[in-house]
C-alpha cells in the first residue's frame, strides 16, 4: 500500500503532511516507509527527509512502531528535477524509481511517497511527476496554500488528478506556514477557500492545519485523522 503526497506547487508543506500523516500511522504500530523520489537542495541527504525524521521522533510512537527512509535520488542545486540532475551530469531513470518504490513496499506496511514541487514538474524532459503517479497507482493526498490564489492552483492540480485517473483522497489546506513565514490571509478568505473548492470539485478539503501546529501536535493530528483512517482501512 503506498500514497501519494503531492502539492500543488513548491514550499506548500507537503514535508509537513507526509510527518503529519506517517506520525499517525507510526501510533499504530506499522512499519511506515517515508519516500522522496527526488530530492533537491541538499548535499547529502535530503533535508525533507532529515525533518521527516526529527519531527516524527518527537512523536508518542508504539511498540512496533518503525520508520524506513528513502531519496533514491538526491540532487545539491534546488531546482527542477530535470534540471538539478542535468547540472551533475545525471538522468533520472523512472524504472529505477519504480524498483525503489517496489522494494520499499514489499518491506513496509504502508509507504508514503512525497513529490517535489508540483505534479507537473519533470523529472526528464519526457517524463513529469503526475506520469510516474499515474503508472505506479498511487491515490494522491493534495496539499495546497489556504490563502489567496489556492482556488486557481488547486482546482487544476484535482482537475489533472481526475483527468489521470488516479484516486484522490482529499485535499489538504495548510495554513501552518510556508517555507518558514507566516500565512497573513484574512480568515474569511481562508473559510471560503475551503468551502468553494469542496463545493465546485466535490473532493474532501480538510483543514485548515493552523499556523505554528507541529506536524505531530494534535492539532495537525485532527485534520489529518481522516486521511490515515482511510489509509488504514486500505491495509487492513
Amino acid at each position: 500500500m503506498k500514497v501519494f503526497i503531492a502539492g500543488t506547487d513548491t514550499g506548500v508543506g507537503k514535508t509537513y503532511v507526509t510527518t503529519a500523516v506517517s506520525s499517525l500511522l507510526l501510533r499504530q504500530g506499522l512499519h511506515v516507509g517515508v519516500m522522496k523520489w527526488v530530492g533537491t537542495g541538499g548535499k547529502t541527504i535530503n533535508p525533507d527527509i532529515t525533518y521527516v525524521i526529527e519531527k516524527t521522533g518527537m512523536a508518542r510512537l508504539v511498540p512496533g512502531s518503525r520508520l524506513s527512509v528513502s531519496c533514491p535520488y538526491n540532487f545539491s542545486f534546488p531546482a527542477s528535477p530535470h534540471l538539478s540532475a542535468t547540472l551533475e551530469g545525471r538522468k533520472i531513470d523512472p524504472d529505477y524509481l519504480m524498483e525503489k518504490t517496489k522494494e520499499v513496499e514489499n518491506e513496509c506496511d504502508v509507504v508514503i511517497v512525497e513529490g517535489v514541487g508540483g505534479l507537473m514538474v519533470p523529472l526528464t524532459e519526457e517524463i513529469l511527476i503526475v506520469d510516474l503517479v499515474e503508472a505506479s497507482r498511487c491515490p494522491v493526498i493534495l496539499v495546497s496554500r489556504s490563502g489567496l490564489g489556492t482556488i486557481n492552483h488547486t482546482l487544476l492540480s484535482i482537475d489533472l488528478i481526475r483527468r489521470k485517473g488516479i484516486e484522490l483522497y482529499g485535499v489538504v489546506m495548510n495554513r501552518a506556514g510556508y517555507e518558514g513565514k507566516k500565512d497573513e490571509t484574512d480568515e474569511k478568505i481562508v473559510r471560503d477557500n475551503c468551502l468553494i473548492i469542496s463545493k465546485l470539485t466535490k473532493a474532501a478539503v480538510y483543514g485548515p492545519i493552523p499556523y505554528g501546529a507541529e506536524p505531530v501536535s494534535e492539532m495537525a493530528a485532527s485534520v489529518v485523522d481522516p486521511l490515515s483512517k482511510r489509509i488504514l482501512r486500505r491495509i487492513k
